[in-house]
């Protein structure tokens, strides 16, 4: 919200992202579904947007901060 993204994109990102859950698969054995509760989409086009608009807010909280 900080970015000014229309709350529209937010809601429907949440919604998109909400909501996921994964199998693992091996050989022809299947897992039972799990829900995935953070991250994102690997290989998702907006993967790397979103992840970088994640990191762009540590390191601005991080600026300044140093070991020397």
């Amino acid at each position: 919200m900080q970015r000014n993204v229309p709350g529209v994109l937010v809601k429907l990102l949440h919604s998109w992202y909400g909501c996921c859950s994964a199998v693992v698969r091996w050989g022809q054995n299947i897992s039972c579904a799990c829900q995935i509760q953070c991250g994102v989409r690997h290989g998702g086009v907006l993967s790397a947007v979103l992840f970088a608009v994640y990191i762009d807010g540590i390191i601005d909280k991080l600026e300044g901060v140093g070991l020397g």
